[in-house]
């Protein structure tokens, strides 16, 4: 199993460091860290810009060297690449059979930082595996999860999520699924009645109560509401330690919703989020 580390050379960027070691050590994985130097263009110092760009990826590899160093019981392998970060930490995930992407959600200020909208979500959107978000200032001290939030939409996809976090699962975890009503009844329209209204709630709870995993005890819960606020407020509520979902919703286009629901949560929640497209598959061997 391999773990993508992708670093910017940023103590932000750091802070995902610890949390990748210690589910390393769970999972059995080794490690690939990136760095991904975004080209330097000058048309009239063209030259300068070269050897400004040389003297980078140089530094970067002695960067990369000094944290592999760190983490060389492991096993590490160093991608120092030249690019777009949006792109290229996708395409090194693939290339190096990734099973996790482990990264920050933020990292340089400036005009080329990492912020949600920009590289994570664009690796959020784009990855071939897994993705554990990590915001700075809360960072996970376990190698593992004990109060996880699952939202589903019904979807095969966001109920499949269920089997997959097991990993990272520490025993007797506390896993709460989630299904809001997707609209607001507080103040619900004059022609829809509260008898409709209740058997609406009454058939949402049915279906997510019918919904078992071998080994795993499950909480319920049915909310009111739009899907993001509804995720955030309980994860805030229930004092979760992970929100874990799928990128590809009921619709099976690329969103629960990339550009929705899922890029919402990336963006205003504090805590870790764990990401699982619809395609792929972690192998805790």
């Amino acid at each position: 199993m391999k773990i993508l580390i992708p670093l910017d050379t940023t103590p932000s960027s750091e802070i995902v460091l610890p949390v990748a070691e210690q589910l390393a050590t769970r999972l059995n994985a080794s490690f690939v860290l990136v760095h991904v130097t975004e080209p330097l263009y000058s048309p009239i110092f063209a030259e300068t810009a070269l050897q400004f760009q040389d003297q980078a990826l140089q530094a970067v590899a002695q960067y990369l060297g000094e944290h592999a160093d760190q983490l060389s019981p492991r096993g590490v392998e160093i991608e120092n690449r030249l690019g777009s970060p949006r792109d290229v930490i996708a395409e090194v995930a693939q290339e190096q059979g990734c099973d996790l992407i482990v990264m920050s959600s933020h990292g340089r200020k400036g005009l080329d930082r990492w912020l949600l909208g920009s590289v994570a979500e664009a690796v959020l959107r784009r990855a071939p595996c897994p993705v554990l978000l990590v915001r700075a200032g809360v960072v996970p001290t376990e190698a593992g999860f004990k109060n996880v939030l699952i939202p589903i939409d019904g979807s095969d996809s966001s109920v499949r999520v269920l089997e997959q976090v097991r990993p990272f699962l520490l025993e007797g975890a506390r896993v709460t699924v989630l299904q809001s009503s997707g609209i607001d009844f507080r103040e619900p329209p004059a022609w829809i009645s509260p008898e409709s209204v209740e058997r609406y709630f009454r058939e949402l709870e049915d279906e997510l109560q019918a919904i078992k995993v071998p080994g795993l005890d499950l909480d319920y819960k049915v909310v009111d509401g739009e899907a993001s606020q509804a995720i955030l407020a309980v994860s805030e509520e229930l004092g979760c330690d992970l929100v874990a979902m799928s990128t590809h919703g009921r619709s099976g286009l690329a969103r629960v919703l990339l550009g929705s629901i899922t890029a919402k949560v990336a963006r205003h929640s504090q805590l870790p989020l764990l990401t699982f497209p619809r395609c792929g598959t972690m192998d805790p061997k």
